[in-house]
């Protein structure tokens, strides 16, 4: 089954914040926060039929320009990583080696199904795909990439203990990176800071 690592919502897709968020965002107080909804200087609605109140993304980036207050954790890029994979002791390995790496969102799926059903939801930026699992095609995945213009999109498969050069040349030549082996955190933070240009 198909899940989400972090716990909130990527920054960088959230078009709508909480009073908390929002505070959370400005560092200041969420009475802060409400104090400056009530008296009109920072723009936004209330929840009909209740007393919560929520900030739209361009309001809250006009009440922190407004105010001195530094928008770069709401206006950095979220690169998003879908890794397709079963070994969970590897997987939690890699998810903590990047956890350090604030821009990144990690979506994890089990099979070619649930790999299918996140790329259409989340439309990662790289792929990660361990031998583990077992009915998934790298050469055919970077076809179907390419025939929808997401060319962009990075694939890195670990190869596990296959030892067939001849297969293993032919499949590096259809994906991005090759790696012998399993599911490595170093390789993946390596990529990743290519791709964050970090």
């Amino acid at each position: 089954m198909t899940r989400r690592i972090q716990d909130r919502d990527s920054i960088s897709e959230k078009q709508i914040f909480t009073t908390g968020e929002a505070a959370e965002l400005c560092s200041v107080s969420q009475q802060t926060i409400i104090r400056c909804f009530d008296n009109g200087r920072l723009n936004g609605f209330r929840v009909p039929g209740s007393r919560f109140r929520r900030i739209p993304r361009s309001d809250l980036l006009v009440f922190m320009k407004k105010n001195g207050m530094s928008s770069d954790r709401l206006e950095e890029k979220s690169t998003t990583v879908l890794l397709i994979g079963r070994d969970q002791t590897r997987i939690q390995d890699v998810n903590r080696a990047i956890s350090e790496t604030h821009s990144v969102t990690l979506e994890i799926a089990e099979n070619a199904f649930d790999a299918g059903m996140t790329m259409q939801r989340c439309s990662p930026d790289l792929i990660i795909i361990s031998s583990a699992v077992q009915d998934m095609d790298p050469a055919l995945m970077r076809r179907r990439l390419d025939e929808s213009d997401r060319t962009d999109v990075r694939i890195i498969y670990f190869t596990g203990n296959v030892q067939d050069g001849t297969s293993q040349q032919q499949l590096h030549d259809e994906v991005a990176s090759c790696v012998p082996g399993h599911l490595e955190a170093k390789t993946i933070l390596d990529e990743l800071h290519g791709l964050c240009g970090s």
